[in-house]
Parts: structure tokens; C-alpha cells; sequence
């Protein structure tokens, strides 16, 4: 029996050993599996680190741009109540010139205005009480022949011409809205230097 006992025995030995092998081999395999994946993990770590970074420049990026426009926005709707408000204040002077000073504008105003014999001008209810009378005598006196009408508008100051069918708008708020068109870019321009 001892043959066959040497037999086992050796068979045992080349198993163990041959176990030992396999499992050296595995450990070998399953090491450098480990470290294959974990340099994929690390690379793509880094490329998802990458990516982060790129999206948050990105969007810090567009917010700044936000803000900006933004800001920009807010700027120009300042200047333009600030002109808005030039014109408010051109209009107020305007309303509140002395009665003389008045009289000539509204005079001169109406002669460039006037297209016929009998034209009618219509006054704001103060203003036709104040100035309407001496206003329609210069314009006739100028041989215009216009005709204060009875009728009055609630606008602040200036008139309405109304001749025939046709009704030509100088009232200031008509005047200054007109002007605005024509000149804000250039008073935007002195304001804003």
C-alpha cells in the first residue's frame, strides 16, 4: 500500500500545487482586472470632473450674459424715463409761461396752423378764458380770420384747429409728443454724454 499511498500522496502534492498555480494565476488576473478598472474609474472620474467644470463655466457664462443684458435693460429704461421726463418738464414750462409769452407762442402757432377764412380754434377751458380772445385778435389781426370756439378740451395747454373737416392737433402734449419723435436720440445723446 505504500506505493499506492506514495501516489496519493503525489497526486495530492500536484493537485495542491497545481491549485496553488491556479490560484496565484487568479490572483494575478483578479489584481490586474482591479487595476484595469480602476484606471477606467479614474478616468472617467476625470472626464466627468471635466465635463462638470465645462457645464458650470457654461453656465456661469450665460448667467453673467443674463445679468448683463439684464443690467443693460435697466439702463436704457432709465435713460428713457430720464428723456421722457425732459420732455415732461419742456411741456410743464411750456404750460406755465407767462401770459404774454403765451399769447406770442399760441399767436404764431396758430398762424402757421391756419389753412382758411373761418377756421375755428378750440382752447383748453383755462386757457380759452385767459388768452383765447387775444389770441384769435393777433391771428385776425395777421389776416387769418379764425373763430374762438365755445367748445373747449381738457388738455393742458395749446389748441385744436379745426378746419372743416379736418382737425389739426397743436396742443402741447401733440407738440411735445412730435418733437420727441424728431429730437429724443440727440437729447439722449446731451444727456447722456
Amino acid at each position: 500500500m505504500q506505493g499506492i499511498e506514495r501516489i496519493i500522496a503525489r497526486v495530492e502534492a500536484d493537485a495542491e500545487s497545481e491549485i496553488e498555480s491556479i490560484l496565484a494565476e487568479a490572483k494575478a488576473e483578479a489584481g490586474r482586472i482591479e487595476e484595469e478598472y480602476r484606471a477606467q474609474g479614474e478616468a472617467l472620474r476625470g472626464s466627468l470632473l471635466a465635463q462638470a467644470e465645462q457645464a458650470a463655466f457654461l453656465r456661469r457664462d450665460r448667467l453673467v450674459g443674463k445679468a448683463r443684458a439684464e443690467g443693460k435693460r435697466k439702463l436704457l429704461a432709465q435713460r428713457q424715463r430720464m428723456v421722457d421726463e425732459a420732455y415732461l418738464a419742456v411741456g410743464e414750462k411750456l404750460c406755465a409761461l407767462p401770459r404774454q409769452e403765451a399769447v406770442e407762442i399760441m399767436a404764431a402757432l396758430l398762424c402757421d396752423a391756419s389753412t382758411a377764412e373761418g377756421d375755428e380754434v378750440m382752447f383748453s377751458s383755462a386757457d380759452r378764458e385767459q388768452i383765447g380772445a387775444e389770441v384769435v385778435e393777433r391771428v385776425n389781426a395777421a389776416g387769418k380770420y379764425t373763430v374762438l370756439s365755445e367748445k373747449t378740451h381738457p388738455f393742458r395747454g395749446g389748441f385744436i384747429l379745426s378746419a372743416g373737416k379736418v382737425e389739426i392737433n397743436c396742443t402741447v402734449e401733440a407738440l411735445i409728443r412730435l418733437e420727441k419723435e424728431r429730437s429724443a436720440a440727440a437729447v439722449a445723446k446731451i444727456l447722456f454724454r
